[in-house]
């Protein structure tokens, strides 16, 4: 992955503007959760997965908006960072990829071991296993697909941006964008989890200058925790008393050195 990016110079969002349309499609977002788990929502699983969607595109909506009204000098696609990269470089991106998701799955259960999750929030996310090849393919468009675009495009295309131009210092710019990733989710149980994905997406927007590579892990990154959420049993080969077997993790060091150099 490393040296394989092209600088650019684009004037951009003052910080303050970039954090407030964050922060205004994140209150639009909570206010129609509220409905989506109102008793008098309808509750089913095409509901849920459409009403996902539906969240995750809204939380677009005041940037959107925003550049329309005020910034029509600045294109979506420079404002969201939507930039082509070199096709020989998706080769390290699938290999860093692959490897960074074990090495997160492996985190995850390390960290569980400390820090206990509310048995309100895994019920909840009992209501994300699908029964069905419909039902999969509604979730995975929503959670996978959908979410991935929505949070790289404001998380590391207009935030990120908006940081870089203002701190001047790209690392400073990547973990106060990933405190704000981390923040957003409001899961505290989770927050270190994010944060360190939120640092590695950042510094794969940073070092692209586009989102592209950021939306391939994440995608990959959540339709593993789907897949993992949806099947009945932990496949022996894989985990060891809860935790991923060292013979992985050592794949997975190998597979993130070979997709970064």
């Amino acid at each position: 992955m490393n040296n394989r990016f092209n600088s650019d110079n684009t004037s951009f969002l003052p910080l303050s503007v970039a954090v407030l349309l964050l922060l205004a499609g994140w209150g639009i977002t909570l206010i129609l959760s509220l409905f989506v788990n109102a008793p008098f929502f309808p509750e089913s699983y095409s509901v849920l997965a459409i009403s996902l969607t539906i969240l995750e595109l809204v939380f677009l909506i005041p940037m959107l908006f925003y550049l329309r009204k005020k910034r029509p000098d600045i294109s979506v696609f420079t404002a969201f960072r939507l930039k082509k990269i070199n096709k020989n470089a998706w080769k390290g991106i699938a290999l860093f990829s692959g490897g960074i998701i074990i090495l997160s799955d492996a985190t995850d259960r390390i960290l569980g071991k400390w820090i206990v999750v509310p048995e309100e929030y895994l019920l909840m996310m009992e209501r994300y296993k699908w029964s069905s090849f419909p039902e999969a393919i509604l979730m995975i468009f929503a959670a996978v697909i959908v979410a991935s675009i929505a949070e790289e495009c404001i998380f590391r295309g207009t935030l990120l941006q908006a940081m870089e131009d203002d701190f001047k210092k790209p690392l400073m710019s990547i973990l106060f964008s990933a405190f704000f990733f981390a923040m957003i989710h409001a899961l505290p149980w989770y927050f270190i989890q994010i944060a360190i994905l939120g640092i590695i997406l950042g510094g794969m927007s940073y070092l692209f200058h586009s989102v592209l590579p950021g939306i391939f892990l994440h995608s990959v990154y959540n339709l593993a925790s789907l897949i993992m959420l949806n099947i009945t049993q932990e496949p022996a080969w894989y985990v060891i008393n809860g935790q991923v077997r060292n013979i992985w993790i050592f794949a997975a060091g190998l597979l993130v050195w070979a997709g970064y150099y």
